[in-house]
């Protein structure tokens, strides 16, 4: 190993400060926006692309104040076409409070153009407990953290939460959100509650872009933020829980326990290399979402070779697009044209690397207490055996430390329905989800946490 790479793995593992260089807050436009149709396109704009049409603009934001106005279409910023919504994310979602941006749009035919000072994105504000919010620096960026704690008191047992694989945003929760009521019932419970934005998602900056960041490297994040618990205010470090939810239950028990973890709590997850974890998938969940069995039968042999050759052969996807059959499961399950290095929004390494990841002996290592956790509803991590063997293989070492606990009605959104098939009729179903949380994941978590000895 060179010595450049010898430095940056050493810095990964040392102890990172809450009190470093100060971050700063994502730029919050203030609009919904709206890709617009190629023909709307051709009517209203004078570059051939689709532009992004203004659905909605916020009061007291930067566009208000710039005087953007829903039914505006956004055609460049700082003279960049926008030809998509997910183009414009790309333009504007590295610019931070104070950074300014000129936009081009058309309204009613005519096109104009306006500099726009952006502000900050508002601060998360909670009806239950309160936020304090911080970062971390690591080797590989500036990583905002967020602790909500109880409204009066001090010393609190703390949750480390890890969330799933997506690359999406977990500060400013939309009030219903089934994980701001998941925070809601732990600060209920007594308990604070970090979470942290990943690299180069919100607040936190990256030093490369996010779509290049890997598995490895995202473990590495939430190692550098565990490793400085211990410069954290209002936290018992001996009550210390780490909570991993789909892949965050991957991650888990990788953590290098700085501060001895009491607990690892799981839920939602998987326990074997991901290979076999796809080909179960292409068999249990092709059939739960509607693929007949003869359908099934099929299309296995071709899905089989293309996981063979993605996450053990280690085939990118433009050498997979070359082979006969991958392109269109490349194009259907990974959103994938066989030029992106994106599978399923993350970095094609990220997958190739869980599938090199050694679970068995992740899991063998840790000396915590264990809760490994399935809802019997949860069709993406469809797999019970999975959360089994968790328990088993802790305890095979490390004896009666580890508790399997199945609940019932609960999905892997923390939905209440009755099973697999209910929870893919209203997957993603916002309004469902407002009215249907189902509370019995914390209670069952605090009341395991209240019984260790």
């Amino acid at each position: 190993m060179n010595l450049k790479l010898s430095i940056f793995y050493l810095l990964l593992f040392i102890p990172l400060t809450f009190f470093g260089q100060k971050i700063q807050r994502r730029a919050y436009l203030g609009v919904k926006l709206e890709s617009i149709s190629d023909t709307l396109s051709k009517d209203l704009l004078s570059e051939k692309q689709n532009g992004v049409l203004v659905k909605r603009v916020y009061s007291n934001t930067s566009a208000f104040k710039a005087g953007i106005k829903s039914g505006d279409i956004i055609s460049k910023i700082n003279g960049d076409l926008i030809s998509s919504k997910h183009v414009f994310i790309q333009k504007y979602g590295h610019l931070y409070d104070g950074d300014s941006l000129v936009i081009d749009f058309v309204r009613s035919g005519k096109t104009k153009q306006v500099g726009v000072k952006l502000r900050g994105k508002p601060l998360e504000k909670r009806e239950i407990g309160r936020n304090i919010y911080g970062n971390v620096n690591t080797a590989l960026g500036n990583i905002r953290t967020i602790l909500t704690i109880p409204e009066q008191g001090n010393n609190f047992p703390l949750i480390f939460y890890i969330q799933g694989y997506t690359n999406s945003s977990i500060d400013n929760l939309y009030k219903h959100s089934p994980y701001n009521k998941i925070i809601d019932d732990f600060v209920n419970s007594g308990f604070a509650v970090l979470r942290i934005e990943k690299l180069g998602v919100g607040d936190s900056k990256a030093y490369k872009s996010k779509d290049e960041i890997d598995f490895h490297e995202e473990v590495s994040t939430f190692q550098s933020v565990y490793n400085s618990l211990s410069k954290l205010d209002y936290i018992n470090n001996k009550e210390v829980y780490i909570l991993g939810v789909s892949m965050g239950g991957v991650i888990a028990p990788m953590i290098k326990q700085k501060i001895p973890a009491k607990g690892i709590i799981v839920f939602g997850t998987v326990a074997r290399p991901w290979f076999e974890y796809f080909v179960e998938q292409s068999r249990v969940q092709r059939v739960l979402i509607g693929e007949s069995y003869l359908d099934n039968e099929k299309k296995f042999p071709k899905r089989l070779g293309f996981y063979y050759d993605y996450l053990v052969k280690k085939l990118t996807p433009r050498e997979l697009a070359q082979i006969p059959g991958y392109k269109n499961i490349l194009a259907a399950d990974w959103s994938n044209d066989g030029k992106s290095n994106l599978m399923d929004r993350r970095n094609y390494k990220y997958w190739q690397q869980l599938q090199d990841n050694k679970p068995y002996s992740a899991w063998a290592s840790v000396t915590s207490h264990v809760l490994s956790i399935w809802g019997a509803s949860d069709f993406v991590s469809f797999s019970k055996d999975d959360h089994v063997l968790i328990r088993d293989i802790v305890n095979k070492y490390h004896p009666e430390k580890a508790t399997f606990l199945q609940l019932q009605n609960i999905d892997h959104a923390f939905m209440k329905v009755k099973n697999q098939r209910e929870s893919l009729n209203y997957w993603g179903d916002w309004n469902y989800y407002k009215e249907n949380y189902n509370s019995d994941f914390v209670r069952a978590i605090v009341s395991w946490i209240r019984g260790l000895k």
